[in-house]
C-alpha cells in the first residue's frame, strides 16, 4: 500500500446558475434562464433579466415560412414536374401548405425560450 497522502480533491460550489439540482417536483419553484442565466419562477413566461419569451412550439413566423415554402414547392412540383392542370397544380399547393404547417409544429415541438434582439432607432 502507499502511504503518500493524497492531494484533496477541488469541490466546486454551484453558482446560482446552476439548475442541475432543481427539481419541480419536489417543490422547487424556480430554474435559470438559458440565455443570461437569472434565477426565474418556473411558470414565468418572461425572464426578468434578459426579457427572451418562452414559446411553446412553433412561432408564427415560423409556421408561415414552412407553410409558404410548402406552397411554392407543391405548386411547382404539379405544374412544372408532373405537369397537372392549373387547378390541380393550386391543389397541390394547399396540400404542400399544409405538410409545411406540420412539419413546422413536429420541427418546434419543445418549450424554448427566444429572445428579441430589439435595436433603438434614433429619432430625427
Amino acid at each position: 500500500m502507499d502511504d503518500k497522502p493524497r492531494a484533496a480533491t477541488p469541490t466546486v460550489q454551484p453558482g446560482p446558475w446552476d439548475i442541475s439540482n432543481i427539481r419541480p417536483e419536489l417543490g422547487d419553484v424556480s430554474a435559470a434562464c438559458p440565455h443570461c442565466r437569472t434565477v426565474i419562477p418556473f411558470d414565468a413566461h418572461v425572464c426578468t433579466g434578459c426579457y427572451a419569451e418562452r414559446h411553446n412550439g412553433p412561432t408564427a413566423e415560423e409556421t408561415k415560412g414552412l407553410a409558404g415554402l410548402g406552397c411554392v414547392a407543391g405548386f411547382l412540383l404539379g405544374f412544372f414536374v408532373i405537369d397537372l392542370p392549373f387547378a390541380h397544380s393550386l391543389a397541390l399547393m394547399l396540400a404542400g401548405g399544409f405538410v409545411g404547417a406540420v412539419v413546422a409544429q413536429l420541427l418546434y415541438q419543445n418549450t424554448r425560450w427566444l429572445r428579441a434582439y430589439k435595436t433603438q432607432q434614433s429619432r430625427k
